[in-house]
Order: structure tokens, then sequence, then C-alpha cells
């Protein structure tokens, strides 16, 4: 498993890259300004599970307004994907 993690904002040419590359098998965190390309209707056809990290999305206000599919994560399920991962790579 590759985790991806995304502290891009919406309409980043790298979300469009990270979007390509996604597997199945692979992992998807939005983190920092990430979190606001988790709201409802902005990633589609995502072929791994999406997860966005709770301490942001507290900053943010956004919670509310995340897609349903995004499951919430603290930081130490954060801490738990990053060793379970093969590699990470970093989109920003």
């Amino acid at each position: 498993m590759i985790l991806h993690t995304i502290s891009a904002v919406p309409g980043d040419s790298c979300i469009q890259q990270c979007l390509q590359v996604l597997a199945q098998g692979d992992a998807l965190l939005l983190l920092g300004d990430g979190v606001y390309a988790g709201m409802q209707g902005t990633l589609t056809d995502v072929p791994c599970p999406i997860y966005a990290l709770a301490e942001d999305l507290s900053l943010t206000g956004i919670k509310a307004r995340l897609d349903n599919s995004i499951q919430t994560i603290s930081m130490g399920e954060f801490v738990a994907l990053t060793v379970k991962a093969q590699s990470q790579v970093a989109w920003y």
C-alpha cells in the first residue's frame, strides 16, 4: 500500500496528478488545506479509501460538509497508516 497525502487546496494541479496514480490497495489522506478537497462531490471515482485528519477538519470548520465516503481519523490513526504503508507520497 502507498499512502498518498494531499495538503494542497482544491484546484491545485497536484490533486489531479495524485488522483491519476491512485490504485486499489492505496490510501489517500487529506490534511492541512487538503481537507477542503473532501467536501461533498469534490473527489469522485477514487479507487481506494479516503481519510481526513480530524484535527485539520476542526480547524477549518468543514466537518459537516465532508463527503460521507471519507473517514475521519485521529493523529494516532495517521501514524498507524504510515506504519502500515510500504511508502508515502506527499502531494502539496
